[in-house]
Formats: structure tokens, C-alpha cells, sequence
């Protein structure tokens, strides 16, 4: 219920930019946004609250990456490959943090990649990571948080992704 309440702005947004005067391409794009922005708020929800990010919601959510790819005529190879890359740059920080980005990460990032290429997924992974830090070291800091504690960094990604699409994507 919450994420439908949430999502009402982003549906009236969709609409007000598919009357805009390039009605075809512009009501197909505002419906990817809204349908982008409305997985980006449930994942943002279930990873805060329950501290997962569902398998069978990421796989649905690639594949309208793709889809968008396909149908407005994307590089959709070069997509493809920005989620190959980006997952396999997480499952090496995974290693290397010993666990610190954890599996539902990795897989976002893939999915991510298909909606956002290269240029933008490496604007999302940047601006995700040093938004999780910085809110990593503040609850730290006023002992809300511990070292050792569990931190999630998916709704830093989600953040930094929906500012990626808004500023690279979106015209």
C-alpha cells in the first residue's frame, strides 16, 4: 500500500509529460520512467524494511531495461554490457569487503545497467557508494550504527540511480 500512495506523484508526473507535444515517443518514455520509478521505491522499501531486494522483482525489473533498450532503438549491447561489467565489479568488491556489498547489490547494479548503459551506471555505482559511506560514517558517528553492524547500501544505489536517470536519460 505504501508504494502505491508513493507512486502517485511519479504516475501524475508520467502523465503530464505524455501530453507534452511529442506525445508518442514522450507517453512511452514517462511510462518506463513511472514503471523505473515505481521498482526503484519497492526495492528501496523491502531492502530498508526487511533487508532484502527480491530476485523474481530484479529479474522482472531487467527485463524492462531491456525492453526499453529494444524499443527506443538503445545501444542495447552497450546496456548489456554495463550490466556485465558493473555486477562483475561488485562481486569483486564483495570479495574484496569480505561481504560489505552483499548479493541483492550486485544484482541491482546488473539490472540497473540494462536501464542506464555504461555512463550513467558509472554515475550510479560512484554517487551510491559515497552516499552510502557518508551514511555509514553519520549513523556511525551519533552511535546509531556500529563498524561491524549491517548497513544497507541498495537505497544509496537507488538514489544515486534515479538521479542518473533524471539527468542522462530524461530529456
Amino acid at each position: 500500500m505504501k508504494i502505491l500512495l508513493l507512486s502517485i506523484p511519479v504516475w501524475l508526473a508520467a502523465a503530464c509529460t505524455a501530453s507534452s507535444s511529442n506525445a508518442g515517443s514522450s507517453a512511452a518514455e514517462a511510462l518506463f520512467f513511472a514503471i523505473y520509478t515505481v521498482f526503484l521505491l519497492t526495492m528501496l522499501c523491502s531492502d530498508i524494511e526487511q533487508q532484502i531486494i527480491f530476485d523474481k522483482q530484479l529479474a522482472l525489473f531487467a527485463m524492462f531495461g531491456l525492453l526499453r533498450s529494444l524499443l527506443f532503438s538503445l545501444p542495447w549491447e552497450q546496456h548489456l554490457l554495463a550490466a556485465l561489467a558493473g555486477s562483475l565489479a561488485f562481486l569483486l568488491l564483495a570479495i574484496l569487503t569480505r561481504g560489505g556489498i552483499g548479493g541483492g547489490d550486485i544484482k541491482l547494479i546488473a539490472a540497473l545497467g540494462l536501464w542506464l548503459g555504461g555512463e550513467s551506471l558509472k554515475l550510479t555505482a560512484i554517487g551510491g557508494i559515497m552516499i552510502g559511506g557518508l551514511w555509514a560514517l553519520c549513523a556511525i558517528l551519533v552511535k546509531k550504527k556500529k563498524r561491524t553492524d549491517f548497513i544497507p547500501y541498495a537505497p544509496s544505489f537507488i538514489l544515486a540511480a534515479f538521479a542518473a536517470y533524471i539527468l542522462h536519460i530524461l530529456p
